[in-house]
């Protein structure tokens, strides 16, 4: 962040996306914030492939190359690996809604369903289940922060 005469730009911040700043004026007798446009089409779909592909070596980094169904088949709980699953799954889920629409309506969909779904499995689910619900929503969760989805 630069400070720069009454002004501080946002900028190189994980929370925005490249080619984002932001404003804030600080005269002294008011304060409000000017924003630069939205990243374009193109800037949101690279930063959710990012988060997808991050997800994606997460999940290959926890399972050591193996399949994530071994160790199901095995009856082993995983509930790192499959928190990271659940990342990369629901990501995916954005993204193939996202295609059909809007991007904003397609998290919120999505958060919306993940969340009911953990709630419903943090009361009689294993700890592999819970962890892959988790994973989703806090994925999720990122999306908002790192994307500016509404006004």
């Amino acid at each position: 962040m630069s400070l720069l005469v009454g002004t501080t730009r946002i900028r190189d911040s994980p929370l925005y996306p490249p080619g984002y700043s932001g404003d804030v004026s600080t005269d002294s007798s008011r304060r409000h914030i000017q924003t630069q446009p939205s990243p374009s089409a193109e800037a949101v779909a690279s930063i959710l492939e990012n988060l997808i592909a991050e997800a994606g070596l997460q999940m290959q980094a926890r399972s050591g190359g193996a399949s994530v169904c071994g160790y199901a088949r095995t009856g082993t709980a995983v509930p790192p690996l499959k928190y990271s699953e659940g990342r990369w799954a629901a990501l995916r889920e954005v993204q193939r809604r996202a295609a059909t629409g809007d991007l904003a309506a397609a998290v919120e969909h999505t958060r919306a369903a993940w969340a009911q779904d953990l709630a419903r499995r943090r009361e009689s689910s294993g700890s592999d289940w819970i962890a892959y619900r988790s994973g989703g929503v806090e994925a999720l969760q990122d999306i908002n922060a790192r994307l500016p989805l509404s006004d």
